[in-house]
Order: structure tokens, then sequence, then C-alpha cells
């Protein structure tokens, strides 16, 4: 009898090491062990480009994201508004704002906004030269000083 129970820790210690290196491997879920999770395999879709009539005319992405902000610019009618994640923009709601893109829409439909046709290209921020003639000396007494 002895020898039998042995056989059997042995092969319950086997299959518990087995499944330890599989979670390491990441192939099977906490929840049920020796068998992989129904999501494990799923891959996650990839962005479209949004159906919306809209364009991003600027981003400030921030760490963490909740402090991000986008400028979107509603096409149809020409307005501007400044959004936060999770804010809704023409029916979808904002879930990250990224460099240049807003992804929009659901976990299961994701679609992005990006620089479109929103008028004018953006252009890096311009800045005047800045001479090395000596500063002007202002009057105390203007509006100015």
């Amino acid at each position: 009898m002895s020898g039998t129970t042995t056989t059997e820790s042995h092969r319950r210690r086997n299959r518990r090491v087995r499944i330890v290196a599989q979670l390491i491997a990441g192939s099977v879920s906490l929840c049920v062990l020796g068998r992989p999770s129904a999501g494990a395999n799923r891959v996650k879709p990839q962005p479209v480009r949004s159906r919306l009539h809209a364009c991003v005319v600027s981003t400030v992405v921030a760490v963490p994201s909740r402090f991000s902000i986008c400028q979107l610019r509603n096409t149809d009618d020409g307005r501007t508004g400044l959004y936060r994640v999770g804010d809704r923009f023409m029916g979808s709601r904002i879930r990250a704002i990224w460099n240049g893109r807003v992804l929009v829409g659901d976990a299961e439909h994701p679609e992005y906004i990006g620089p479109g046709e929103c008028g004018a290209d953006p252009s890096p921020a311009t800045y005047l030269p800045v001479s090395d003639d000596p500063l002007p000396v202002l009057d105390a007494t203007s509006p100015q000083g």
C-alpha cells in the first residue's frame, strides 16, 4: 500500500509542478487550473479609424492618463471642444488619449480619431528669434513699465 501511495503522491506532485510551470509560461488561467481560459487565445481587436466626422486638433498626454486632454473638432458643425478620458464626444466615450490620436468606442469595437481634415495642418510651435541687441529701457511711468 505504501508503494501505491508514494506513486500517487509523486503523480500529484508532478502535476502541481507542471501546473506551476504552465502558470509561469502564461498558458493556464488561475481560475481553472489545468485548462486554458476561454479568453487566453483571444486576439484583441486593433483600433480602426473612426467613422465619426471629427478630427484631433491637439492632444496633451499626461501621467496619470486621467489628466490627459484633447481638443477635438466636430467637422459637421465646425465646433471645437476640450475633452478628457471618460467624456462623451458625438455619442462615443473617450477611452484613451495618445500623442495625436484619441481612442473612442468600447473594448469590442475600438476606434481612433486622428488628425484629419481640420482645415489646416497642425504646425509646430514657432519662435521669434531673439536679437543680440540690448533690451530696450522702459519708462517707469509708461503703461509697459
